[in-house]
């Protein structure tokens, strides 16, 4: 992963016919485009199988520094990549989901109904 302190994490759920999720891990490269280190294809999207996956990518890296996960806002494996990679990761949404997710939270958030169209 060349000692890149940020990684992307974006996963598909259930886009074929036998079900199986594809979690792709994307680093950007010093043109700041993604670059793709690791791809799980899996029948299982459980904290057990994200942290055998990081695992073996620390294996396969281990001078990885990683301190801020990106990811879409329904994205829960943080905690396994903090158990592999240390407690100091940060998680952060991309752009497009921080977007989607800000109006949501406000509409949740502020109970006065006319405040919502502003």
């Amino acid at each position: 992963m060349n000692n890149k302190e940020i990684v992307c994490i974006d996963a598909t759920h259930g886009t074929n016919q036998y079900k199986y999720s594809l979690l792709n891990v994307i680093v950007p490269d010093k043109f700041g485009k993604g670059y793709p280190v690791g791809h799980l294809i899996s029948n299982h999207q459980d904290e057990q199988t994200h942290y055998y996956f990081f695992l073996e990518m620390k294996k396969r890296s281990p001078d990885s520094n990683i301190s801020v996960i990106m990811s879409d806002d329904d994205y829960s494996g943080h905690n396994d990549m903090k158990a592999v990679f240390g407690e100091d990761i940060k998680h952060i949404l991309c752009t497009w989901h921080l977007h989607r997710a800000w109006p949501q939270r406000l509409r949740q958030d502020i109970k006065d109904e006319a405040l919502h169209g502003q």
